[in-house]
């Protein structure tokens, strides 16, 4: 039985008596995160209408990110909300662009369950920067193409996630996909999924990620709607040539990072979860 919960104001979500842990859904911006939201929604007691997005707005009264004690406190105080006398959990999906490192290292004692979702690099920039498109306001450098996103120095409103400042916004994804499937494999509360493999395997993978996280699968994976995937970035045409001119340089960069390498190449097998 559910019940909504207004948090000063702005913040509205969804509460359950049948869950005791929160479960947040991190990723690089544009990595399928409304998918992972929507699939879990639909096969479980968890709520991606409304989600709960965890960001500077409209948080960032509320919240320091980037300390610790702070976001703890957060978590474990929607863990234990207090509906007409009965205690009740939010059941609203976290939904969080921060790295999960940003939570310290007492998030493996909180009453949090995470599921990590990353992309292919050059789908991931090629979505990033229809995105940035979209916004009137400075949220990152509007290029002409994909490859010049890749190759600038991260900009505007998008440099909040960041923990550290990076050449470039490849190297920004790397170090965010590094961070999240390192936390996964120290952290048992917490596991990592491509996007490719929730589009291509989307039943097995989702029974996979609910069996590890011990959540309760009430109705059989069903891959959801284009409409309810994810937020739609510009409408802008993206030439063949330039997308795989963009893949060549993403290769190339991968070259760079070893282990993130290893993980690119294990992700053409099924089912690799940390």
């Amino acid at each position: 039985m559910n019940a909504d919960l207004a948090i000063n104001i702005n913040v509205q979500v969804k509460t359950s008596a049948e869950i005791t842990e929160q479960l947040m859904v991190c990723s690089h911006e544009r990595s399928g995160t409304h998918l992972t939201m929507n699939t879990i929604d639909a096969v479980s007691e968890y709520c991606s209408n409304p989600w709960l997005n965890y960001d500077l707005r409209p948080l960032g009264s509320m919240i320091n990110f980037f300390n610790p004690t702070s976001t703890s406190t957060y978590i474990r105080s929607l863990s234990d909300i207090k509906v007409n006398g009965t205690s009740r959990c939010n059941a609203s999906i976290i939904k969080s662009h921060f790295p999960i490192s940003h939570l310290g290292e007492e998030v493996k004692n909180l009453p949090l369950k995470i599921i990590y979702v990353w992309r292919d690099p050059a789908e991931t920039i090629a979505s990033l920067w229809k995105y940035l498109h979209r916004w009137s306001w400075d949220e990152g450098p509007k290029t002409e193409t994909p490859i010049e996103l890749a190759t600038a120095r991260p900009s505007g409103q998008s440099q909040r996630y960041q923990t550290s400042n990076y050449k470039d916004y490849f190297e920004r994804w790397a170090a965010h996909v590094i961070d999240g499937i390192a936390q996964c494999k120290n952290n048992p509360m917490a596991k990592s999924v491509s996007y490719r493999q929730l589009l291509t395997n989307h039943t097995a993978a989702t029974e996979s990620l609910c069996n590890s996280l011990d959540i309760q699968m009430l109705k059989k994976p069903l891959i959801p709607s284009n409409d309810e995937i994810a937020i739609k970035g510009s409408d802008l045409n993206l030439d063949a040539d330039i997308m795989a001119r963009l893949r060549d340089l993403c290769n190339k960069r991968i070259e760079e990072f070893p282990a993130l390498k290893a993980l690119l190449s294990e992700d053409q097998n099924p089912f690799i979860y940390s």
